[in-house]
């Protein structure tokens, strides 16, 4: 016995459903929040832009500031990257906070002299480190002697370029001083990487041979300040090229 139950209503056929239309004004909500998605989008973008322009013209004005001459020869670019205008801007502070508080001023009578470059009376080039072997200061001439320029070095860790052998050598440079003691005579040898040849032709870095230097001058210990600035012992002196007999043997590791 079969029964069945009788519906007024017709079932309706699954390929036949009928959907309801959005209305106009939900077609209008979503535009809207569209809309207004793609401002916040511009303004962002926007916000972004003029955040990078500005950026840009602050390392441009301080980049003119600094007393370098702009990037090195071997760079393909014709201004410093925004990392380098920073390493050289510390690195002039810490110089400009080693001549105020690390070197007395000397009493000299003021007489007008002729222009003359002091640094080509130097048989070699001047160099400052820091505490922890940075190099504060490195005069211009420096790239007559190894090739690497002021740029290259100034705020870098000055046994990158020294050879591993000779880094204990480094630490000769900067001894543990006390506050107020007087300052101690230095003097090393140590082998530096240079990228020019005999020739005269400029090479890169990794085919750079090394050269023997003689470091010599003063560790100073920094008068404490305050407001911070260079701490510790520091070297002051300069950097010549030396021959092979020059070397002291009895000291080093190794042959030039």
């Amino acid at each position: 016995m079969c029964v069945g139950i009788k519906s007024e209503e017709p079932l309706t056929d699954r390929n036949q459903l009928v959907f309801e239309k959005p209305s106009d004004s939900q077609f209008g909500t979503a535009k809207q929040k569209r809309r207004n998605n793609e401002e916040r989008k511009e303004k962002a973008k926007d916000a972004a832009r003029n955040r990078r322009t500005e950026e840009s013209d602050y390392f441009e004005e301080l980049e003119k500031l600094l007393p370098v001459t702009g990037p090195p020869p071997s760079s393909q670019q014709t201004t410093l990257d925004k990392t380098s205008v920073i390493r050289l801007s510390v690195a002039h502070l810490k110089t400009q906070d080693v001549l105020q508080n690390g070197i007395p001023t000397p009493m000299v009578k003021e007489e007008i002299f002729p222009e003359i470059d002091l640094f080509s009376c130097l048989d070699g080039f001047s160099l400052i480190l820091s505490n922890n072997g940075d190099v504060i200061y490195v005069s211009d001439n420096v790239s007559r002697y190894i090739g690497l320029t002021q740029v290259e070095l100034l705020g870098q860790d000055f046994s990158d370029y020294v050879h591993p052998c000779d880094h204990n050598q480094l630490k000769v440079l900067t001894p543990g001083k006390s506050v107020g003691s007087d300052d101690e005579v230095v003097e090393i040898f140590v082998r530096v990487k240079c990228t020019v040849t005999e020739r005269g032709r400029m090479i890169n870095l990794k085919q750079a041979s090394y050269k023997p230097l003689k470091i010599s001058g003063k560790a100073r210990r920094m008068k404490e300040n305050e407001v911070g600035g260079v701490t510790g012992t520091v070297f002051l002196g300069s950097a010549r090229c030396v021959v092979e007999r020059e070397v002291m043997v009895d000291n080093q590791i190794g042959v030039f």
